[in-house]
């Protein structure tokens, strides 16, 4: 059985984000009704951003996610492993495990990579 690292509310769903790689949608009586592949690594960080889910992974990648769970954008970071995301204003900011901090318009792209707590 795999850690269940983060969850999150959408909707009438619970998201729950799992080292076995996976994204699971469960609905109020406890029945998965979804899964969403597609990481490579444990889903560290999930939350809700311009209407769609935000996940961060182990693999060194985000992924936006639609409230039906398909997948609507990729992105690779710069550095390490995604650890935590956090909307601020009109981004994304990410937070990864070497120690860097990466702020991402709406769509996904980069805005800022920032020295982080390297510098």
């Amino acid at each position: 059985t795999d850690e269940i690292k983060t969850l999150l509310v959408v909707n009438n769903n619970v998201w729950s984000g799992s080292e076995d790689n996976t994204i699971r949608i469960w609905n109020k009586k406890g029945e998965c009704i979804k899964v969403c592949e597609g990481h490579e690594g444990s889903i560290d960080s999930m939350v809700m951003f311009k209407g769609n889910v935000w996940t961060g992974s182990y693999d060194k990648t985000f992924r936006i996610w639609s409230h039906a769970g398909e997948c609507v954008h990729t992105s690779a970071v710069l550095g390490g492993a995604i650890g935590c995301l956090q909307p601020f204003g009109d981004a994304m900011w990410s937070g990864a495990d070497d120690g860097g901090v990466a702020i991402w318009g709406e769509q996904g792209a980069l805005v800022k990579d920032t020295e982080g707590h390297d510098a």
